[in-house]
């Protein structure tokens, strides 16, 4: 399992000398709290929010992959133009994500939640919840990305390899079964 403990505190700390910025620059730029950051950039956050990741990858104009230290191999020669996201369109991007790769791969939400490495019921409380802020946790997003194959920026909707494909997604017409 990725280490996120130590990955993103390399990360942060990569960025604020090649960006000549301290971290309460960060905060104040990112809109992200002093402390969350210090918590982070000191590796006592093991799991931070996808909002947070979210913040720090806009901000820097860089895949959420690479802030989390995943060496996805589809980011390479490659330059993205990265959508600019609200936390709750990149939630619905995310449920629909899964509802699309679970039919694809004929599972249910309880054995992709058990092929991940959580509870059987990490997914289905994930999409019963009515709160449009509630996510996963970025250790949860990184099994299931790992599990596809895929960028989380894709997942979320922040970049598309395949239009069509991805609209066909976010219209949410994979119904979950």
């Amino acid at each position: 399992m990725i280490n996120l403990k130590n990955n993103i505190p390399i990360f942060i700390k990569r960025k604020l000398l090649e960006h000549n910025l301290s971290l309460k620059e960060l905060s104040l730029k990112s809109s992200i709290p002093y402390p969350t950051l210090k918590s982070l950039n000191s590796g006592n956050k093991s799991s931070p929010q996808l909002q947070t990741i979210l913040k720090i990858a806009a901000l820097f104009n860089c895949s959420i992959d690479e802030v989390l230290g995943r060496d996805f191999k589809h980011y390479y020669n490659k330059n993205f133009k990265y959508g600019t996201l609200e936390i709750n369109q990149a939630i619905n991007n995310l449920k629909s994500f899964i509802k699309y790769k679970i039919i694809e791969n004929n599972l249910t939400l309880s054995r992709l939640s058990l092929n991940v490495g959580f509870s059987d019921k990490l997914l289905a409380d994930f999409f019963k919840s009515e709160d449009c802020v509630k996510t996963l946790s970025t250790l949860a997003i990184c099994g299931i990305a790992d599990y596809f194959n895929a960028s989380i920026d894709e997942m979320i909707g922040r970049v598309s390899y395949n239009p069509k494909e991805f609209d066909d997604r976010t219209n949410n017409n994979y119904p979950i079964t």
